[in-house]
């Protein structure tokens, strides 16, 4: 089952490289054509990181193990006695994704299609589990662990200090001639305007008994 062949080591290598670098790109197309795609990502991505990388790494790592020795390894061993080959390959990979329906989630049950669908055909034509289980350890720490890292890491490392910078003029002339205000020809006056600062004024502007005059 895991003969190391160069057939197998090089096509474990490429499978696994080439689904990481093609699963970004697809899932930017779904999420345009199917509407909460993202949400529901992030929701499988905030359960991920629940348990640190540490601890998840060496589980992930033998589960992947353990996927591939069974579904891969043991049950298309036996059905390849006494089914067709194509019908063999078709139970391995219906098995292999309703053994996810624990998970609650069609994303995973998608995933788990076509990922075992890639998986099995690569053990049918290497005839080793080596190929599959390199692509399979490539493509799911990089994918599932390590973004949720990557998204850890940013999440907690400190923020630059901020600084202020002005993008606009510090102050503004409006065009035209200086505001002329039709005052009356005694007494005085005064307008202020919040942001922009004085109007116009008349008169000697000295203190004076008055009324209830000056308007904000």
């Amino acid at each position: 089952w895991f003969v190391p062949t160069r057939q197998a080591v090089l096509g474990g290598l490429g499978v696994g490289v080439g689904m990481t670098l093609l699963t970004y790109p697809a899932y930017a197309a779904l999420r345009a054509l199917v509407p909460g795609l993202e949400g529901r990502v992030a929701v499988l991505y905030l359960s991920a990181r629940e348990t640190s990388l540490g601890l998840a790494l060496p589980w992930v790592l033998a589960i992947i193990a353990a996927e591939e020795l069974l579904w891969r390894g043991a049950l298309l061993e036996v059905l390849a006695r006494r089914v067709p080959p194509p019908l063999a390959l078709g139970v391995s990979v219906a098995s292999y994704a309703a053994a996810q329906l624990g998970t609650g989630s069609w994303i995973v049950m998608l995933l788990a299609i076509v990922c075992g669908i890639i998986w099995t055909l690569q053990r049918h034509l290497t005839g080793t589990l080596l190929s599959p289980l390199i692509a399979h350890v490539i493509w799911t720490p990089i994918v599932i662990l390590l973004v949720v890292a990557f998204a850890i890491v940013q999440a907690v490392r400190p923020l630059p200090t901020p600084s202020l910078v002005l993008t606009a003029e510090e102050s503004y002339t409006f065009k035209g001639d200086k505001v002329s205000l039709p005052w009356p020809a005694e007494g005085q006056g005064w307008m202020d305007v919040n942001g922009i600062g004085t109007v116009d004024s008349f008169g000697e502007q000295k203190p004076v008994a008055i009324g209830s005059v000056a308007k904000a």
